[in-house]
């Protein structure tokens, strides 16, 4: 299930990605929701659907989001299980496969697994999938590690969903617009439902590549996390509130300084202590891609991450008003 808003080009790459995958072919159907697409869209899927080798479903809609995409996908769909991803994603050949043998119990209600950025993306987006997958950016939890911080949940380009758990617990809040497979998976997890990972189910993802949508992105990610825990308090866990800790204690800490409040040698000592960390964290994402350059993108990524992620924690929570309707 995909939804799409103007993004031909990529859409094209992913279709064209389905249509190599080994799962026999006339075991799945892929349902495409048009969100009002204001591109070349519609033509690039007529082009398609005249040689697709699977059954292709496109279906258009008012410009709703894509919430309500996904839980119009469900209503058409015909499987037993239930699977979603984005548009701007490519997929290996044996990624069905993959995800479908992890379901070996009906306690299963859904499944994720890694999204990487293609080999072939520029730098700064395969720093921007270090930043996303890394320990200090994210505590671990989206690349499922071993090392996890809080509770993991699959994401919405790369989640298998038991049509039974869906049907019992529901789909996808419309009232939301982004953390929407989040919030599903919570409620799967209070029904009693396990979420599983599996780590040999890769979709590769398009990052963000410039500065600006990484910036709103993580700004847009604090607010939601928040708009998540007022719905589920549930899923409010420690390692969430370090980054708008962190924007705290900076603030308070340089205006107590400056107020001579507070030594400004230890406020010094810890502000040199978290940009070591983050150099650290580019030592090491440098040498994992390779990239003498990276060392230079990858601490301000870092930083923008934790800094961004906490100001919209904080703006949402002291001033409810953000409206998220994103494709990612």
């Amino acid at each position: 299930m995909v939804p799409t808003y103007n993004r031909e080009r990529m859409l094209r790459a992913a279709l064209e990605s389905l249509a190599c995958l080994s799962y026999p072919r006339d075991l799945y159907e892929v349902i495409l929701v048009d969100d009002a697409s204001s591109d070349g869209t519609a033509g690039t899927v007529r082009e398609f659907m005249a040689k697709s080798p699977f059954r292709l479903i496109y279906l258009r809609q008012s410009h709703a989001g894509v919430t309500v995409a996904r839980n119009r996908a469900i209503r058409v769909a015909q499987g037993d299980f239930l699977v979603f991803t984005d548009d701007d994603c490519t997929f290996a050949a044996d990624w069905l496969e993959r995800l479908l043998e992890a379901v070996d119990s009906p306690a299963v209600g859904a499944v994720g697994g890694p999204d990487p950025a293609p080999a072939d993306s520029s730098l700064f987006a395969r720093c921007v999938d270090f930043a996303f997958t890394s320990f200090i950016g994210t505590g671990g939890v989206r690349a499922k590690t071993g090392r996890s911080l809080a509770a993991y949940y699959p994401r919405g380009c790369n989640f298998l969903v038991a049509r039974a758990a869906i049907e019992r617990v529901g789909g996808f809040d419309p009232s939301l617009g982004a953390g929407e497979e989040i919030e599903l998976g919570y409620r799967l997890r209070r029904a009693g439902y396990l979420l599983l990972y599996a780590a040999r189910a890769p979709v590769y993802h398009r990052r963000r590549d410039t500065w600006r949508d990484f910036a709103r992105q993580l700004f847009a990610r604090g607010v939601t996390r928040v708009q998540l825990i007022r719905r589920h308090p549930g899923l409010l866990e420690w390692s969430y509130l370090i980054p708008p800790a962190l924007v705290i204690a900076f603030a308070v800490g340089a205006m107590l300084s400056l107020a001579r409040l507070l030594s400004a040698g230890l406020f010094l000592i810890s502000v040199c202590s978290y940009l070591l960390l983050l150099g650290a964290g580019g030592f090491v994402g440098a040498r994992g891609l390779r990239s003498g350059r990276a060392i230079i993108i990858i601490p301000p990524l870092l930083f923008l991450q934790h800094a961004l992620y906490g100001v919209g924690f904080l703006t949402e929570l002291i001033r409810p008003q953000y409206t998220i309707v994103g494709y990612r």
